[in-house]
């Protein structure tokens, strides 16, 4: 399983990858929207998304908005972890699709246990 984390803070970055390799999960990384759009569409497809709201340049809703259309490939299951909490954001990211908003700081084993659901890892 790959998880690309997309979000502006490298301090935020490597925490949420060594969490996430702590539990055998492997890691990509991008800073912005455009760096993430350009995995998307070279890479490997990801089997989750993670991915920050309030990002510098295009804000990560308006990425997973137009990502598909940009990248020619289909969006993987998206989570949005933000320390946002409008209740806009939250209908708007519902509405894409996202299958899980998390506030930061996020709880390590929860955040584990989510990615393992949507990605059906560790399920018998």
């Amino acid at each position: 399983m790959t998880v690309l984390i997309v979000d502006d803070s490298s301090i935020f970055r490597r925490q949420l990858r060594e969490d996430l390799e702590d539990a055998a999960i492997a890691v990509e990384e991008a800073g912005d929207a455009i760096a993430a759009m350009t995995k998307l569409r070279t890479g490997a497809p990801f089997d989750l998304m993670i991915c920050d709201v309030n990002m510098p340049g295009i804000d990560g809703l308006s990425f997973a908005e137009s990502a598909e259309e940009r990248t020619g490939r289909p969006l993987p299951p998206t989570f949005i972890l933000s320390a946002e909490r409008s209740a806009s954001a939250r209908e708007r990211a519902r509405v894409i699709g996202a299958k899980a908003w998390i506030i930061k700081p996020y709880n390590k084993d929860a955040l584990i246990g989510a990615v393992r659901k949507v990605t059906g890892e560790g399920q018998a």
